[in-house]
């Protein structure tokens, strides 16, 4: 999933063996496992009651990004992606932080037309022609 700068929350609950791109002003887990994140967040993340959680920084840039971090108050410079809070005490490692090697942004998303079982077998070809 990618979630371009928004600016407000992003809340992830019961999810599992999922990958994800965002730009949040808050980003919170709850009940989550197998999570992948590159983030770029203006307050420390929260999990809770997560496990096997990895976090990395938002590499990513494209045609209005700066105009969409404009618009969502994202402080471009103050990316606290890195300084994970966990609610749930004394439970061992719940999350680890991705090195930069590690973080390759075109392994976390598939190009457009890749993604056909999301869109209809029109759209799909839409893209596989533009693509």
């Amino acid at each position: 999933f990618f979630v371009g700068p928004c600016e407000s929350s992003i809340f992830i609950r019961n999810c599992s063996s999922s990958k994800l791109v965002a730009a949040c002003r808050q980003f919170r887990t709850r009940d989550c496992t197998d999570i992948e994140v590159l983030l770029h967040c203006a307050s420390q993340p929260s999990i809770e009651s997560s496990q096997r959680l990895r976090f990395g920084c938002f590499r990513y840039f494209y045609f209005s990004l700066e105009q969409q971090f404009e618009q969502a108050k994202l402080p471009v410079f103050n990316n606290r992606w890195s300084e994970v809070y966990s609610f749930t005490p004394n439970r061992g490692p719940e999350y680890e932080l991705l090195a930069p090697e590690a973080m390759d942004p075109t392994a976390m998303l598939k190009p457009l037309h890749e993604v056909s079982d999301m869109c209809s077998a029109d759209e799909a070809d839409i893209w596989k022609t533009a693509c």
